[in-house]
């Protein structure tokens, strides 16, 4: 198997370029459905899988931990998430979603699926195929191997 040109990485690039654009767009007005602001479906959605400290917010959400304070206060504020103490080490703050949260995030769900139901998958892409995908871009986010420490 040959290595991809540099024409071809170029049109990969442009190509992932287009693709976060118009998933990101989908997702923001599938926010505005429900009247959540895009970060606020972020959080939503990272703790509807997990009790997240803040740390791990900021890393899921690619932001620093004090932009994580102000968006946890305002979700906590609409009732969406409440803080709670860790169990095991009383010092960590986790956040927990609420009832409201996970009615809120259930039709943030359906608003997204009902946005992207017209999609069609081209010939022989499948959901695998896109999981795979996306499990590699998880880590392009990382300092390249032998890079010097931030």
């Amino acid at each position: 198997m040959s290595l991809p040109s540099d024409a071809d990485r170029r049109t990969l690039t442009d190509s992932l370029v287009d693709l976060y654009i118009n998933l990101d767009r989908t997702y923001a007005a599938a926010s505005r459905d429900v009247r959540l602001t895009p970060q606020q479906a972020q959080l939503l959605c990272v703790a509807e899988h997990e009790q997240p400290t803040l740390g791990r917010l900021a890393e899921a959400l690619g932001c620093d931990k004090t932009n994580i304070t102000g968006l946890v206060d305002r979700a906590v504020k609409r009732g969406l998430v409440e803080r709670c103490n860790d169990p095991q080490d009383r010092r960590v703050t986790r956040v927990e979603m609420t009832v409201e949260g996970r009615r809120l995030i259930a039709r943030f769900h359906q608003s997204l699926q009902r946005r992207l139901s017209g999609i069609r998958l081209g010939q022989g892409l499948i959901a695998a195929d896109i999981d795979a995908i996306s499990d590699q871009l998880g880590t392009a986010g990382d300092p390249p191997s032998g890079s010097p420490p931030r």
